[in-house]
């Protein structure tokens, strides 16, 4: 099952064009200003909070990127 959905998926992604992938990325920006608008308690959080997901969130893809094949 897992097989089948990772398969689909990078099915989907080499069909798409550099500015497809773009605009998956301004809609999630549209969509995390919606949440942060209708939810409040997200902004009321400390900055560190914030840095600190960043980096739990950034780390793997930084690793993919630079490391060396």
């Amino acid at each position: 099952m897992f097989k089948f959905i990772i398969d689909r998926n990078e099915k989907f992604i080499s069909n798409m064009q550099w500015y497809d992938i773009g605009l998956v990325k301004l809609s999630v920006f549209i969509i995390t200003l919606l949440l942060a608008k209708y939810v409040t308690i997200l902004l009321q959080a400390p900055w560190f909070w914030y840095v600190l997901l960043f980096l739990v969130v950034s780390v793997r893809p930084y690793y993919l990127a630079f490391k060396k094949s």
